[in-house]
């Protein structure tokens, strides 16, 4: 990582050059090597306020604010503390100081102050509501409601309590809806499925009628001219049977075409329903973050930032599930091709970081990468596909793994006749994937 930090740091990638400081730094913090820890957090801290990132800034202060604790250093924590608020209120970005508050509550909380630790869940709690940050709601709300327990205040523990409860089912809710459509889908193949089988039972049969039709018409012409009449008798009975029967399977087998033409029908209008109104909706949300995204670049006052900033992150959290909703309809419809461009894998991993990075850090978890060195900075693929393959695994680890690491590795594989190929790694200290269940986790309604 410093050879990487010394590389980019002749050119203007602040971006990178604040990651390789972050990582040494937790290096550092790992070995309990914590003065080297500091320094390169504030370091990464500079370059991150370059970029600007300021999200990563707060949570590098915050990282450093930990260390002032684990050395049982209050007061220097609340220090760093108030250095990284004074830096989003100058700079209008205190929207990313929930969690900073949120810390300073815990310090004050532990140190004793009642009156200053709940001014800081509160504030925290303010800036939650403001920014529609509902995991931060559940914090903030589950850390006061303990305050007020623990110094006796029974009301005001039992109404942070009432909130504590209304966000979680609401951060439970928003989970559901995906669940939901994957329900649907799981009921459409359901029937599909029963259908076909409807079909391959009639057809089966049908085959099976035909050949006891030809087995007993040769039984009957081996019988012999003594029974001849009986013979023409029964064969005139069974071909009127075999007539019936026919018409019989003819009329099954006309039920199912249009039974199975039916469905083929009413799948093709979901999938077009689904693709226009993908479309249909997909337009206006893109204007709406255009207008946003104008609006912040544009002079406003300093208090609309936190308005603007939080319909920026609903309108990014739409637009994600309305491309989720397009992905699915190309798949049913066959549709979906993969991309071959020119693609970073090292950036597709660090926005991977970025997006996860808050939400491990909030359970106490350590979110890594490991990128082999040597690694190609530009190969051909589908950077959109691989980000969310990536992203459903990381997602998923972060969330059932409940102390410990998660790591993303990116190694050389093996060569190919069209040259060096990757090879991506989701690792974590939670229960894992089963490895009698790693070859069906691509297959649909796999959980």
């Amino acid at each position: 990582h410093r050879k990487a930090a010394e590389l980019r740091e002749g050119s203007d990638y602040f971006h990178g050059i604040a990651y390789s400081h972050q990582y040494m730094a937790m290096i550092h913090r790992k070995e309990e090597r914590f003065d080297e820890a500091i320094a390169e957090y504030r370091i990464a801290a500079h370059f991150f306020q370059q970029v600007p990132t300021y999200s990563q800034v707060a949570s590098t202060y915050g990282s450093i604010a930990r260390i002032h604790m684990d050395l049982g250093d209050a007061d220097a924590a609340l220090a760093t503390l108030g250095q990284a608020l004074e830096l989003l209120e100058r700079f209008n970005e205190a929207v990313f100081a929930g969690n900073l508050y949120d810390l300073a509550g815990d310090i004050h909380d532990f140190r004793g102050d009642l009156v200053k630790a709940r001014e800081a869940y509160e504030h925290a709690a303010h800036i939650a509501v403001e920014s529609g940050s509902l995991d931060l709601q559940v914090v903030t709300a589950r850390h006061l409601s303990r305050l007020f327990e623990k110094h006796g205040d029974a009301r005001n523990a039992y109404l942070q309590q009432q909130r504590f409860l209304a966000a979680r089912d609401s951060l439970r809710n928003r989970s559901g809806r995906s669940e939901v459509l994957r329900m649907m889908l799981e009921h459409d193949a359901e029937q599909a499925k029963v259908e076909k089988e409807k079909h391959d039972e009639a057809r089966r049969m049908e085959q099976q009628e035909e050949l006891q039709s030809r087995q007993r018409q040769q039984r009957f012409y081996m019988a012999g001219g003594g029974v001849l009449l009986v013979f023409a008798i029964g064969l005139v009975g069974r071909i009127r049977h075999s007539q019936r029967s026919r018409r019989e399977l003819e009329r099954q087998r006309n039920d199912l075409q249009r039974a199975k033409q039916r469905a083929e029908q009413s799948e093709k209008f979901k999938e077009r329903f689904l693709a226009n109104m993908s479309h249909e909706i997909r337009t206006p949300m893109n204007a709406i973050m255009g207008m946003t995204t104008i609006m912040r670049r544009n002079a406003h006052l300093p208090h609309q930032e936190v308005y603007l900033n939080a319909i920026a992150l609903s309108s990014e959290n739409l637009l994600h599930i309305i491309n989720d909703i397009l992905d699915l309809s190309k798949l049913d419809a066959d549709r979906l091709e993969l991309e071959r461009t020119a693609m970073d894998p090292m950036e597709v991993v660090r926005s991977i970081l970025d997006d996860l990075g808050p939400r491990a850090r909030s359970k106490g978890l350590e979110l890594r990468s490991r990128i082999v060195e040597g690694l190609p900075r530009s190969v051909l693929g589908d950077p959109t596909r691989l980000r969310q393959l990536l992203m459903n695994l990381a997602e998923n680890a972060v969330k059932y793994t409940r102390e410990g690491h998660v790591d993303i590795s990116v190694t050389t594989g093996p060569i190919t006749g069209n040259g060096m190929s990757l090879v991506f790694a989701i690792s974590d200290t939670g229960p894992g994937i089963p490895p009698e269940r790693m070859g069906s986790i691509f297959e649909e309604f796999n959980k």
